[in-house]
């Protein structure tokens, strides 16, 4: 959530419009846009935002709500019960799955990292990370794919989602599979959906930065 300092004019009312929507997208730009109204580091009336909104979307159980403001957090709660079993409340500490928001941490990651690193950006070959060695299936993938195509999609190779039920798999191993992954569309010409590919993006997120990616 991005803070900003704006007339209270220009903020958005907040309203039960929300109806509109099935997402949890709107509630979170809702309150980036209420706070631009609210004194910071007073806090009482963005909880109050959070809880009426709950009356507005009766199928969003939970929520986890954190406001970072010049690298220090400012503001972190959690709303909502874990299970509408238990009831146990969601707190700041609540772990959720986030599934694939993990891709847009990967693709951020990337870009700061190669906007830092001179020596790469987001068009390096994969296989200039690999000693220029063969990494995909054919030569030409393994010559020209980027970094940018496997962020995309567009590697036109299948998910091959069961790879990761293997508990041997590892991020600095998983270079061996992708060399025998068979693609099914053409390369930069066709759309395949890849968790592998940004487990392999996360690798080189790790290679750049010379740290783990967690």
């Amino acid at each position: 959530i991005i803070l900003t300092r704006k007339p209270r004019s220009q903020c958005l009312d907040v309203s039960c419009n929300m109806r509109e929507t099935g997402t949890l997208l709107p509630l979170l730009c809702l309150f980036g846009l209420s706070f631009c109204a609210i004194p910071l580091p007073d806090s009482r009336e963005v909880v109050k935002t959070i809880r009426d909104s709950f009356t507005c979307r009766k199928n969003n159980p939970a929520l986890s709500v954190a406001i970072v403001k010049d690298g220090s957090i400012i503001y972190a709660n959690g709303f909502g019960v874990q299970s509408l079993n238990n009831k146990k409340p969601v707190t700041k500490d609540t772990l959720f799955g986030i599934a694939s928001l993990t891709k847009a941490f990967t693709s951020a990651l990337l870009a700061k990292l190669t906007d830092k690193n001179k020596l790469y950006s987001l068009n390096t070959p994969i296989s200039e990370f690999y000693g220029n060695n063969p990494v995909f299936d054919g030569y030409f993938r393994s010559k020209v794919a980027t970094v940018k195509d496997i962020l995309s999609h567009r590697m036109g190779i299948p998910m091959h989602n069961f790879i990761r039920f293997d508990k041997e798999l590892t991020r600095r191993n998983l270079i061996r599979r992708l060399k025998v992954l068979r693609p099914r569309g053409r390369f930069r010409d066709s759309f395949y959906y890849s968790n592998i590919m940004y487990g392999q993006a996360a690798r080189i997120a790790e290679k750049i930065g010379r740290k783990k990616f967690e």
